[in-house]
């Protein structure tokens, strides 16, 4: 570790910062386009800030994990980052995994949090969280992306409409949330070709050091655009968000 700290790969930044760095050079930029809409790194900064203190609100604590099966929308971002804001490690799952994989998932983090759409290329995942959520007694929360929520669901639409911050002192609190640089940022996933796939755990300090590389050799920088065609929560392309 601290032959890491003295070479500067580690640099004591968290995963969360990325946003307010993007925040703080270029507010007006567009940090994401989707379906012809396009946001900025301020909106951005703003939608992650708010679902990450209503995470908090909500009784969330650092190291605890969070399910995140979502398709390739802006929520996920969203989410991911609120997520890791506060320490909370979400678990980078695909939307093709099902009960297997992801009740597997959620008994052997102890997961507090899922996050899934209502249905997705015919899918109904409303179901499957209802079972895996009866068999995990950790399991407290299950988001959703959009649509009618059912009872004891709850909905990503309504929590980024809500200005908690407006009610909440949003600077404070999120300065005492932020996470240690050496914990566990993320638990990826490895291939699954022999199984049910392994967790991997990367830190903070490891992931930004990942992806500072990957950023070099791919020659990308701040007038970079990526089209992600491949799901978002898979390690390739979040290591590149970052």
């Amino acid at each position: 570790m601290r032959k890491y700290q003295k070479a500067g790969y580690w640099l004591g930044e968290v995963v969360g910062d990325i946003i307010e760095n993007g925040r703080a050079r270029f507010p007006d930029r567009i940090a994401l386009s989707f379906q012809g809409k396009h946001v900025t790194y301020e909106a951005l900064g703003r939608r992650v800030n708010r679902l990450a203190l209503h995470l908090l609100d909500m009784g969330h604590r650092p190291l605890e994990r969070l399910i995140l099966q979502l398709p390739n929308v802006p929520q996920t971002l969203y989410l991911y980052f609120a997520a890791v804001k506060i320490g909370v490690i979400p678990v980078m799952t695909l939307p093709a995994h099902r009960q297997a994989e992801i009740g597997y998932f959620a008994d052997f983090t102890h997961a507090t949090s899922y996050a899934i759409p209502k249905a997705f290329r015919g899918f109904d995942y409303v179901k499957m969280a209802q079972e895996i959520s009866s068999q995990t007694p950790t399991l407290k929360h299950v988001f959703i992306l959009d649509g009618d929520v059912p009872s004891g669901f709850i909905s990503l639409t309504t929590l980024l409409e809500d200005p908690i911050e407006e009610r909440e002192n949003a600077q404070a609190i999120l300065k005492e949330a932020r996470p240690d640089p050496l914990w566990p940022a993320v638990f990826q996933l490895s291939g699954g070709t022999t199984g049910v796939p392994k967790l991997i755990p990367r830190t903070h300090n490891d992931y930004n050091y990942n992806s500072s590389l990957c950023q070099i050799l791919s020659g990308s920088g701040p007038d970079t655009a990526l089209l992600i065609g491949i799901p978002i929560t898979h390690n390739f392309p979040t290591t590149f968000l970052q």
